[in-house]
């Protein structure tokens, strides 16, 4: 078996607001993956890191590719010794079963991949200013979605909190759910939870920052 990768730059529609950065691009690693006796049957696989949230965002990154890719043979066969680089491992595992099912870029066949059946996902609210955030909110509404997946942390808390009060009295019965992306600080993070917990949330994501198992216990 060969691999190797190829870098790719997704450009973002709009400025997207992160807890901790402004993105207006992503940089994402693809990795082919083919049998050397049969070169035109190629599986394709994504290491989707990503810079400064990725836990294995290091500079080394492209090198430990190259290594990796060049050693495929190892490492198809044992790929829980990637477990330091997840997504390098999620790529190579994608890859290498796309591969095996003929390079159709059809992982896991089903209903829904041969569009029989519809998949339910939720409503993604980037963050942004409060004003922008209420109006992607209303789109989303206004689209008929019965979860709405709001991320915060990058405004003012108290705006947040009003937005979420926006949404409960436009649709009371919606499902809520949160991605703080490491936002809260710890010592504040129980009383952010208590303030959040009257808009009836059905969950939300890495409320602090990873790596503090204790605190998140």
């Amino acid at each position: 078996m060969r691999a190797e990768w190829l870098k790719y730059r997704l450009g973002f529609r709009f400025t997207a607001i992160t807890s901790r950065e402004r993105l207006s691009y992503k940089d994402t690693y693809y990795i082919k993956v083919w049998d050397e006796s049969c070169p035109d049957v190629i599986g394709i696989g994504e290491a989707g890191l990503f810079r400064g949230l990725s836990s294995d965002d290091t500079p080394e990154y492209e090198n430990i590719l190259t290594d990796i890719c060049k050693g495929i043979n190892r490492y198809a066969n044992n790929t829980e010794s990637l477990s330091e680089y997840p997504s390098i491992r999620f790529g190579i595992e994608s890859a290498i079963r796309d591969l095996m099912n003929g390079g159709n870029r059809c992982l896991f066949p089903s209903e829904w991949t041969s569009g029989k059946i519809p998949m339910t996902i939720n409503g993604l609210i980037w963050m942004g200013d409060k004003a922008t955030m209420r109006s992607r909110i209303d789109q989303k509404l206004k689209e008929g979605f019965s979860c709405i997946k709001v991320k915060i942390g990058g405004i003012d808390f108290n705006q947040e909190l009003e937005l979420l009060s926006y949404i409960r009295n436009q649709a009371p019965d919606i499902e809520i759910r949160l991605d703080a992306n490491g936002a809260f600080r710890a010592e504040d993070a129980l009383s952010r939870l208590d303030s959040l917990s009257r808009f009836r949330i059905h969950s939300i994501e890495q409320p602090i920052r990873q790596g503090q198992y204790d605190k998140m216990s």
